[in-house]
């Protein structure tokens, strides 16, 4: 590998490209149960996934923005179905499909993983503030 400075100082250092491109792993043609073997430890695993999720919502022209609220300044991509639902034989293409992704707020994130936004708030794309739901 060469290494070399960046044009802020910083080391950078440059792939050999066939040899990257040998250990890359194709993500989309794993299942659950291989990534997760494959991967050093669960977290591993499950960082693989939800980078992959991030580059299939925006290559595929999501909204960058809370799907919930608009907010724009910091979203995150989040799974309708949550990875864990999954069985281990489930793709990770079927998992990270772009109609299980949805864009959040931390807030609308942290809610959508604590029972406290529904679903069926999702597809319906209302902006209804906790106290009018109904939990």
């Amino acid at each position: 590998m060469k290494r070399s400075l960046s044009e802020h100082g910083t080391t950078v250092i440059a792939k050999n490209t066939k040899e990257y491109q040998a250990k890359r792993i194709n993500v989309l043609s794993l299942t659950k149960a291989e990534l997760f073997s494959r991967r050093k430890n669960w977290q591993s695993a499950r960082t693989s996934i939800r980078n992959h999720a991030s580059r299939i919502y925006l290559a595929s022209g999501g909204r960058k923005q809370c799907a919930i609220c608009g907010y724009s300044l910091h979203i995150e991509i989040c799974h309708r179905k949550p990875v864990s639902q999954f069985s281990d034989h489930a793709l990770i293409s079927e998992i990270n499909a772009f109609s299980n992704l949805i864009a959040l707020c931390p807030n609308h994130h942290w809610e959508l993983d604590n029972g406290l936004l529904l679903l069926k708030e999702l597809d319906a794309g209302l902006g209804v503030a906790p106290s009018d739901r109904s939990v």
